[in-house]
C-alpha cells in the first residue's frame, strides 16, 4: 500500500471495496433469441435515469420493451408488442416515446412510457396505413409532430404533447410530407404539393389545425422534388431550388406568409449554401459563362449580389464552401487546368479574395482552436502531402508540415485536441504508419511517431486536462495497443497492450465518469474482452471476458457504464453493468465540500461543515484497490498528501455515521 499522509493522525482502515468494484455484473437477460443468434443489437434509449430497449426475436413475431435504472431489481420487460416497435424519442427532456403496430394493422401508434408496466400506454393511433417506413418524429416546443406517408401519395400530419388528450391529427394532404425541419428552434416546417400542380408548398403548424397554414408556393415546376430543410440565417430560413428547367431559385421565409416567398433565379443550379454570423451566402453561375461566383443574401432581390467572381474557368461546379472558420468562408474552386484555387471571403465584397492556387490534392478541410482554418494539400506534386493553413489572407496561407512519405491509399485522418490537431498518414505501398501534430504554426508542428505497424481510432480522455490517444500494434505481435501522445516524440508513450491478439475490429471507446472503456474482439471473434483505463498504465487493466461480442456501450446518467453481450451464448441478449465509479460526485456541484485543488499535483485540501473529528477517509484506484487511508483528527478541515501516487484517477471516500460521500480526485 503507498504512504498517504495525512497532516494531523495517520491510521489504517479496511473499507468496503466492493463500492468501486469494476467487475461487470449481468441486470438481465432478454427473454427471446435475438435475430443473429444474438448478434443483434437493441437501440438503448437514456431518460430521466432509466435506460429503455427495444427488442425483436429471431422471428420478427414478437417485439419487446425493456427499461433499467442500472441495477439487477430495476431491470424488467414492460411489455411485449404482436407487431413492430420502432423510433424512440423523448419529449420534455423526461418522456419517453415510441411508434408500435401492436394490433398489426400496419397503422401505426404512439406510445410512452414512464418505465412501469402500468405507465406504458398508447396515446393515438395513425388512422392510415403508413407506405414510406416509420413516420420521422419532429420534436420542438414540447410537441412531438409526425408526418404519416401513405402508399397512395397522401400525407396527414399528427401531433402529440405526451398525452392521450393532446394527441390528435391535424390536417390530411393530397401529396407526401417531406423535409420536416424547425425554424429558430420553435417553429415546425415542412414541404408537400396539396393543389398537386409539381410546384412545392411550405407549410408550418403550431400544433393546431387552425395553425396549420401554408406559407408559400414555388412559381416553378420541380426538377427533384422539394427545396429541402432549407438553411437559416438572420432570423429568415433560405431554401435553394432546382426547377425543372434546371435554373436555380432562391425562396426565403421569415415564417409568416407575408415574410415569405421568391428572392432571385439563376441560370445554373445554386450550390454550397451556408453562413457566415447571420449571413446566407452560396455560389452559382448566374451568367451561365464557367466563371463561378459567391453570393450573398438578405431575404430580399435587391440585398442579393455577388461578391466574387473567379477569372479561371471550373472544371465541373462553381466554388464549393469547405468551411466557415473565425468569421471566414473558405472555397474549394477546381480549373479547367485542374489547378486547386482556394477563396476566402468576410462575407463583403472586399473581403473576398482569391488566396493560392494548388498544383494538386486540397483536401481534409477542418480546425484548430475553431477559429484557424487547415487542409492538406500537395503544392509540389511530389506525392508528399502538406499540412497547410491560412487566415484569410494570400501572406497569411502557409505550409506548416509536409509528411516525410509518399502518400499511401488513403488521405491522413484528423483529430483536434487540446489546442492540437493530431494527424495519422499512411505512407507509400501501406507499410509505414506516421503520426503528427499541428498547433497551428510551424514551429510546433512535427512527426512524434511512426510505426511499421498500424496507427488507427483516434480518442480521448478527459483526464488531467484531456489527453489524446490512438491505437497502434507498434511491435507487430497482432496486440494491439493503446497510446498516448502530447504532440511531441517523448511524449508519445503507450499505456497499455490488450492481452490477445486482435480480430479485424478496432476496440470500441467509450468514456464515463473519467475512465475509457475498451470493447476489445480477440482474434477468431470466439472471445471478447473489456478493458477500463483512467489513460494511465497503473490505472489501465482487463476487468472481464465474455463469450461472443460485447456491444452497444451506453450510460445512465453519465457515471454508469453499460453494453450488450450474449455471454452464455444462448442467442439472448444481456444487458450488463460496469458500477465501480457510479454515485461518484462531481466537486464543482457540491455546495456543502471543498476538495481542492484539483486536479492537483501533491496535495489535497478536504474542507466541510460535515467533516468532523473521526471521520474516516480513504483513497482508492478505480479498479477498487485502497492505496490509503487515515483518520481525521480536527473539525471542518484536513490536508492530504497524494505525493507517493503515480498519476491517475483516485476516489476519495469520506465516511462517518452522518456521511458516505465519494469524490474523483485527479493527480496530474
Amino acid at each position: 500500500m503507498k504512504n498517504v499522509k495525512i497532516i494531523c493522525i495517520f491510521s489504517l482502515l479496511i473499507l468496503p471495496i466492493w463500492l468501486f468494484s469494476q467487475t461487470p455484473v449481468q441486470l438481465i437477460e432478454f427473454n427471446d433469441i435475438a435475430p443473429g443468434g444474438g448478434n443483434y443489437w437493441t437501440t438503448p434509449t437514456e431518460v430521466s435515469g432509466r435506460v429503455f430497449y427495444q427488442y425483436r426475436n429471431s422471428g420478427n413475431s414478437n417485439h419487446y420493451l425493456y427499461v433499467t435504472d442500472g441495477t439487477t431489481n430495476g431491470s424488467s420487460l414492460l411489455r411485449t408488442f404482436n407487431g413492430p416497435i420502432s423510433a424512440p424519442h423523448v419529449i420534455n427532456n423526461n418522456q419517453y416515446l415510441f411508434l408500435a403496430d401492436n394490433d398489426g394493422d400496419n397503422r401505426y401508434e404512439v406510445w410512452t412510457s414512464d418505465g412501469t408496466v402500468g405507465g406504458t400506454t398508447q396515446l393515438i393511433e395513425f388512422s392510415q396505413v403508413s407506405g414510406f417506413g416509420w413516420p420521422t418524429p419532429t420534436v420542438i416546443n414540447n410537441k412531438v409532430f409526425y408526418q404519416n406517408n401513405t402508399q397512395s401519395s397522401t400525407g396527414h400530419l399528427y401531433v402529440t404533447d405526451g398525452t392521450t388528450s393532446g394527441s390528435s391529427q391535424l390536417m390530411s394532404f393530397n401529396d407526401i410530407i417531406t423535409y420536416p425541419h424547425v425554424k429558430s428552434q420553435t417553429q415546425y416546417l415542412f414541404w408537400t404539393d396539396n393543389d398537386g400542380d409539381f410546384m412545392p408548398e411550405l407549410w408550418t403548424s403550431n400544433g393546431t389545425s387552425g395553425g396549420t397554414q401554408q406559407l408559400f408556393e414555388t412559381g416553378s415546376v420541380y426538377a427533384v422534388g422539394s427545396p429541402g430543410p432549407g438553411i437559416e440565417a438572420g432570423g429568415k430560413m433560405f431554401y435553394c431550388y432546382l426547377a425543372q428547367t434546371s435554373s436555380g431559385e432562391l425562396y426565403v421565409t421569415d415564417g409568416t406568409p407575408g415574410g415569405s416567398g421568391f428572392v432571385g433565379a439563376s441560370i445554373t443550379q445554386i450550390h454550397s449554401p451556408h453562413v457566415i454570423g447571420n449571413q446566407f451566402m452560396f455560389t452559382t453561375d448566374i451568367d451561365y459563362n464557367a466563371h463561378g461566383e459567391i453570393w450573398t443574401s438578405d431575404g430580399t432581390n435587391p440585398g442579393t449580389t455577388m461578391l466574387f467572381e473567379s477569372t479561371a474557368p471550373y472544371y465541373s461546379a462553381p466554388p464549393i464552401n469547405t468551411l466557415v472558420v473565425g468569421g471566414r468562408a473558405y472555397y474549394h474552386y477546381l480549373t479547367n487546368g485542374f489547378g486547386h484555387h482556394l477563396i476566402a471571403s468576410d462575407g463583403t465584397a472586399a473581403g473576398t479574395n482569391f488566396l493560392k492556387t494548388f498544383s494538386e490534392v486540397f483536401v481534409s478541410h477542418h480546425t484548430i482552436n475553431g477559429n484557424q482554418y487547415l487542409f492538406i494539400a500537395d503544392d509540389d506534386n511530389n506525392n508528399r502531402l502538406e499540412i497547410w493553413t491560412s487566415n484569410g489572407s494570400v501572406g497569411g496561407t502557409t505550409q506548416l508540415f509536409e509528411f516525410s512519405d509518399v502518400t499511401g491509399s488513403a488521405f491522413p485522418s484528423h483529430y483536434e485536441r487540446n489546442g492540437r490537431v493530431y494527424y495519422h498518414h499512411t505512407g507509400f505501398n501501406n507499410n509505414s504508419y506516421y503520426l503528427a501534430s499541428t498547433n497551428g504554426t510551424s514551429g510546433g508542428t512535427s512527426q512524434a511517431f511512426s510505426s511499421n505497424q498500424t496507427i488507427k481510432h483516434h480518442h480521448d480522455i478527459n483526464n488531467f486536462g484531456g489527453r489524446y490517444l490512438f491505437v497502434a500494434d507498434n511491435d507487430g505481435d497482432q496486440k494491439l495497443e493503446v497510446w498516448t501522445s502530447d504532440g511531441s516524440s517523448g511524449g508519445t508513450t503507450q499505456i497499455f497492450e490488450f492481452a490477445a491478439n486482435a480480430a479485424n475490429n478496432t476496440p470500441i471507446v467509450s468514456e464515463v465518469n473519467g475512465v475509457n472503456y475498451y470493447q476489445y474482439e480477440n482474434s477468431g471473434g470466439g472471445t471478447s474482452n473489456l478493458y477500463v483505463s483512467d489513460g494511465t498504465p497503473a490505472g489501465s487493466s482487463n476487468i472481464g471476458s465474455f463469450n461472443g461480442k460485447i456491444n452497444v456501450p451506453h450510460s445512465i446518467n453519465g457515471d454508469q457504464y453499460l453494453f450488450i453481450a450474449d455471454n452464455d451464448q444462448d442467442g439472448r441478449q444481456e444487458v450488463w453493468s460496469v458500477s465501480g465509479l457510479a454515485n461518484i460526485e462531481d466537486i464543482k456541484q457540491q455546495s456543502t465540500f471543498q476538495v481542492y485543488p484539483n486536479p492537483t499535483q501533491d496535495f489535497i485540501t478536504v474542507s466541510s461543515d460535515e467533516l468532523f473529528v473521526g471521520t474516516s477517509y480513504s483513497i482508492i484506484e478505480i479498479t477498487g484497490k485502497i492505496v490509503g487511508s487515515g483518520v481525521i483528527e480536527h473539525d471542518s478541515s484536513s490536508t492530504i498528501s497524494l505525493q507517493d501516487l503515480p498519476k491517475g484517477i483516485y476516489i476519495l471516500q469520506l465516511s462517518n455515521k452522518n456521511l458516505d460521500k465519494r469524490f474523483r480526485i485527479v493527480k496530474q
